[in-house]
């Protein structure tokens, strides 16, 4: 059995290779697929819904990537691991859209014919490590001791502090001492580690990135960005319709990752993705550091410096966009598509690797595709990729899947904002209020900054020293393809962020070589401080404003009730009372229920409160009836109050927490709104005409 498959092998991949550090991850891999395969098969036989989601979670977002590369002995686990995310996410994307549009949504088909193709490859893979493995472990040093420690401390921090209700500065006013301890640790075990095998600090990196990725996931009942609520709906239309009808034509062109997530709901037995979105800032996060350690290893030697690369990309990325959305999935498939374009592997399987994980970004997201053809562009014109057409397998898929929806993309171009200097904006409020931001908002604008600064010297040491080479300024210059798609199109305000968020792994990769390889005790202490620095605006920068970030039940809930309200022939609409972000659904059934920002009826003082009394009242109700057009608004009118929305405009400073709640009082006590709805503070009221 071993001789003829190894005869297989030999014929894929060349001569198989008795290597036994590729056979021990080999091991790890299979056995950990087939594990996490098994954990799901027993959980559905069982009917255990915790195994089963846990299993085959991890299953398809991992085992069914790992499972055509088990029989590769001799890839690298860099490589590996990137083409096991490239594959496991990228079967998920391209079959799950191609069931939707084809109108065929068989996911019981499709799982089963998936896991039957590939638990036999993780089966034979076994086979062929049996007479691999030999050979000592590498020596891991203190530091795993260190970092599992501290990893631990956070664990128990974090689970003695479940469903927590965050206020200002989040979980971390409410956390405790042990968790900052455990994180500490965790950081000083990097310095720990260095001297030893990559291993370690592999090991070191990743404790790292769990805990603070992993947290949030733990301490808060739903996600902590408002926006994973509207994608849930989405993902939950297909699962229920096998359509995607959202009001927002441009999400029905791009289905991939609704499609993708629908299909993992419905294999691993989610009831409620919301559950699936609160983990996903630490499954992306994971997905993250594979992708970006292959890219860094394409154009850093060491292995340790490699994942100092690592670090320096996922620290300072406090821009919030690891949240459960197409554009988390296509900056991991854009850093893999950098890595894949400056390796040395034969042109023919670049190109393939490179195609397989376009396709996947091309129907997810919208503008992702542009930003990493355009850096591919950029290493042409430095003559540090080649041949000059491989940016077409990014962008030639981008432009043509764009082609094929042109009629729910052509709205959103708009050749008036080419070259404005407001697609350099932020989706900030500038109302004046008269009231100061809070102090937590700008540690939160100040850590980003930092973060960035510090970043910005090391790489300017870096290019400083190798200034006469060509290959460190083809790496300086690919950020600025971000920046050029800004300048044509502000994505609703969001392009700055996009641009900042695709430059970080250049910079991180050419920050990195600013500490050199075999420290000194003054270089180890500077990069340990450069660390701990970047975790703390990590820390800060990210959790922060969870108050007015983190969805609450009561907000779920109350959306949920506006969701059933009847409407017959006509549309309903629902003043959303405060400034910020709201779960308040996509709207999947066109010119049914309509949110409506406050803004958007009081032109005069939009999100801030001027008077906070029946009159106030009475005037926004007014302005809302002429908004709607309705001439018998009767039943056709809501509001909705959050503390959510109270969070936000006393952070951003549009009003008090005094003034917020004396709107509510106000709207309670007028004989034109009753209430129909109130949960944890969330209240939903309906216009009565009285």
């Amino acid at each position: 059995m071993t001789t003829l498959l190894e005869r297989t092998v030999s014929a894929l991949s060349g001569p198989v290779v008795r290597e036994p550090g590729t056979a021990r991850v080999r091991l790890v891999i299979s056995a950990s697929s087939l594990l996490a395969f098994l954990l799901g098969v027993l959980g559905l036989i069982a009917g255990v819904s915790g195994l089963r989601v846990v299993g085959f979670v991890g299953y398809f977002l991992f085992g069914i990537g790992a499972a055509p590369w088990a029989l590769l002995p001799r890839l690298d686990l860099p490589l590996r691991l990137a083409l096991t995310i490239t594959t496991a996410m990228g079967t998920l994307v391209i079959v799950s859209t191609a069931m939707l549009e084809a109108g065929a949504w068989q996911t019981a088909v499709a799982t089963s014919l998936l896991c039957a193709v590939t638990v036999p490859m993780h089966v034979a893979g076994l086979v062929l490590i049996r007479r691999d493995l030999r050979g000592a472990f590498p020596a891991l040093g203190p530091g795993i001791y260190v970092s599992g420690t501290g990893a631990l401390l956070c664990l128990v921090a974090a689970l003695m502090h479940r469903h927590t209700d965050p206020g200002i500065w989040g979980f971390l006013a409410q956390i405790g001492p042990l968790w900052y301890i455990g994180v500490g640790l965790t950081v000083l075990s990097l310095a720990v580690s260095r001297s030893y095998a990559e291993t370690a600090t592999a090991i070191g990196v990743l404790a790292l990135i769990v805990v603070l990725t992993g947290t949030p996931a733990i301490v808060y009942d739903l996600p902590r960005i408002q926006s994973s609520a509207k994608h849930v709906e989405m993902v939950q239309q297909i699962r229920h319709a096998h359509v995607l009808r959202a009001a927002v034509a441009v999400y029905n062109g791009w289905p991939g990752f609704f499609s993708a997530m629908a299909w993992l709901a419905d294999a691993a037995g989610i009831r409620d993705p919301l559950h699936l979105a609160t983990a996903w800032q630490l499954l992306i996060g994971l997905y993250r550091v594979i992708a970006m350690r292959y890219f860094a290893g394409q154009v850093l030697r060491d292995g340790r410096q490699a994942w100092l690369a690592v670090l320096f990309c996922a620290l300072p990325d406090t821009i919030g966009q690891d949240y459960f959305s197409p554009q988390s999935v296509g900056f991991v498939f854009g850093i893999l598509i950098f890595g894949y374009a400056l390796s040395r592997l034969p042109l023919r399987r670049k190109a393939a690797a490179m195609t397989g994980a376009a396709v996947t970004v091309a129907i997810t997201h919208q503008l992702s595709p542009y930003i990493i053809g355009g850096a591919l562009c950029v290493l042409v014109v430095f003559r540090r990729l080649k041949p000059w057409w491989l940016p077409a397998t990014v962008l030639g898929t981008a432009v043509a899947w764009a082609l094929l929806n042109w009629a729910d993309i052509s709205k959103f171009v708009d050749l008036d904002s080419l070259g404005s200097s407001g697609n350099f904006t932020t989706p900030t409020p500038t109302a004046v209020s008269g009231l100061t931001r809070l102090p937590v908002f700008l540690a939160m604008e100040g850590a980003l900054a930092l973060s960035l600064l510090i970043l910005g010297v090391l790489t300017a040491v870096v290019v400083w020293r190798h200034r006469r080479s060509l290959r460190i300024w083809a790496l300086v210059a690919c950020p600025g393809a971000g920046l050029a798609i800004v300048v044509a199109h502000p994505y609703g305000k969001e392009g700055l962020y996009r641009a900042v968020l695709f430059a970080l792994p250049w910079l991180a990769v050419l920050a990195a070589p600013a500490f050199p390889i075999r420290a000194s005790r003054w270089w180890q202490a500077i990069r340990l401080a450069v660390t701990a620095v970047l975790t703390v605006d990590f820390v800060v920068g990210t959790f922060s404003l969870d108050a007015s970030n983190v969805i609450r039940p009561g907000d779920v809930d109350g959306f949920a009730a506006y969701a059933k309200t009847p409407t017959g022939d006509d549309v309903n609409y629902c003043l959303l009372i405060g400034p910020g972000d709201l779960p308040s659904g996509p709207n999947l059934e066109p010119n049914t229920r309509v949110s409506v920002y406050r803004d958007a009826v009081d032109t005069t003082y939009a999100f801030t409160i001027r008077a906070a009394d029946a009159s106030a009242v009475d005037t926004l109700t007014q302005d809302l009836i002429s908004y709607t057009g309705l001439n018998d608004p009767t039943d056709r009118l809501y509001a909705f109050w959050s503390p959510t929305n109270s969070y936000y405009g006393w952070e951003y400073g549009l009003h008090t927490p005094q003034q917020f709640t004396a709107l509510r009082d106000a709207f309670a006590a007028s004989p034109l709104w009753k209430v129909i709805f109130s949960e944890g503070g969330s209240v939903l009221f309906e216009y009565t005409g009285s």
